[in-house]
Protein backbone atom coordinates (compact mmCIF):
# COMPACT_ATOMS: atom_id res chain seq x y z
CA UNK A 1 0.00 0.00 0.00
CA UNK A 2 0.95 3.47 -0.79
CA UNK A 3 0.47 6.59 1.49
CA UNK A 4 0.00 9.71 -1.05
CA UNK A 5 2.52 12.55 0.54
CA UNK A 6 -0.34 14.88 0.29
CA UNK A 7 -2.52 13.14 3.23
CA UNK A 8 0.54 12.61 5.19
CA UNK A 9 0.88 16.47 5.25
CA UNK A 10 -2.77 17.50 5.59
CA UNK A 11 -4.58 14.43 7.66
CA UNK A 12 -2.25 14.55 10.23
CA UNK A 13 -2.82 18.77 10.81
CA UNK A 14 -6.97 17.91 10.35
CA UNK A 15 -6.23 15.69 12.90
CA UNK A 16 -4.53 17.78 15.37
CA UNK A 17 -6.79 20.69 15.05
CA UNK A 18 -9.59 18.59 15.83
CA UNK A 19 -7.88 17.19 19.02
CA UNK A 20 -7.33 20.46 20.21
CA UNK A 21 -10.90 22.02 19.43
CA UNK A 22 -11.98 21.19 23.54
CA UNK A 23 -8.89 22.66 24.90
CA UNK A 24 -8.24 26.11 25.59
CA UNK A 25 -5.69 27.25 23.60
CA UNK A 26 -4.91 30.20 26.03
CA UNK A 27 -3.00 27.47 28.40
CA UNK A 28 0.23 27.46 26.05
CA UNK A 29 -1.04 30.63 23.30
CA UNK A 30 -1.91 29.64 19.33
CA UNK A 31 1.78 29.81 19.24
CA UNK A 32 2.54 26.90 21.20
CA UNK A 33 0.05 24.86 18.96
CA UNK A 34 2.16 26.21 15.50
CA UNK A 35 4.93 24.98 17.29
CA UNK A 36 3.33 21.33 17.44
CA UNK A 37 2.64 21.51 13.92
CA UNK A 38 6.06 22.22 12.69
CA UNK A 39 7.27 19.31 15.08
CA UNK A 40 4.62 17.01 13.33
CA UNK A 41 5.24 18.55 9.58
CA UNK A 42 9.10 17.77 10.79
CA UNK A 43 8.83 13.64 11.77
CA UNK A 44 6.41 13.64 8.48
CA UNK A 45 8.78 14.84 6.03
CA UNK A 46 11.80 12.49 7.75
CA UNK A 47 9.55 9.90 7.80
CA UNK A 48 8.74 10.92 3.96
CA UNK A 49 12.82 10.94 2.90
CA UNK A 50 13.36 8.10 5.61
CA UNK A 51 10.76 5.47 6.55
CA UNK A 52 13.51 3.90 9.81
CA UNK A 53 14.29 8.01 10.81
CA UNK A 54 14.21 8.35 14.29
CA UNK A 55 11.95 10.89 15.64
CA UNK A 56 11.21 9.82 19.24
CA UNK A 57 13.19 12.71 20.40
CA UNK A 58 10.57 15.41 18.07
CA UNK A 59 7.82 13.05 19.02
CA UNK A 60 8.80 13.39 22.96
CA UNK A 61 8.89 16.94 22.96
CA UNK A 62 5.60 16.83 21.57
CA UNK A 63 4.06 15.09 24.18
CA UNK A 64 5.52 16.94 26.75
CA UNK A 65 3.97 20.42 24.73
CA UNK A 66 0.56 18.44 24.66
CA UNK A 67 0.74 17.80 28.29
CA UNK A 68 1.05 21.31 28.83
CA UNK A 69 -1.52 22.03 26.75
CA UNK A 70 -4.21 20.20 28.21
CA UNK A 71 -3.14 21.02 31.75
CA UNK A 72 -2.00 17.32 32.82
CA UNK A 73 -1.19 16.42 36.18
CA UNK A 74 2.31 14.91 37.24
CA UNK A 75 -0.23 11.57 38.23
CA UNK A 76 -2.19 12.06 34.93
CA UNK A 77 1.30 12.28 33.09
CA UNK A 78 2.36 8.90 34.18
CA UNK A 79 -0.64 7.22 33.20
CA UNK A 80 -0.66 8.53 29.83
CA UNK A 81 3.11 7.45 29.62
CA UNK A 82 2.41 4.07 31.14
CA UNK A 83 -0.13 3.49 28.25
Amino acid sequence: MRIKPVYMHIEPRKALNKAFEKYNPTLMGWSGLKVIGDKLDLILKLKQSNPTADTSALEREIDLMVYELCGLSEEEIGIMEES
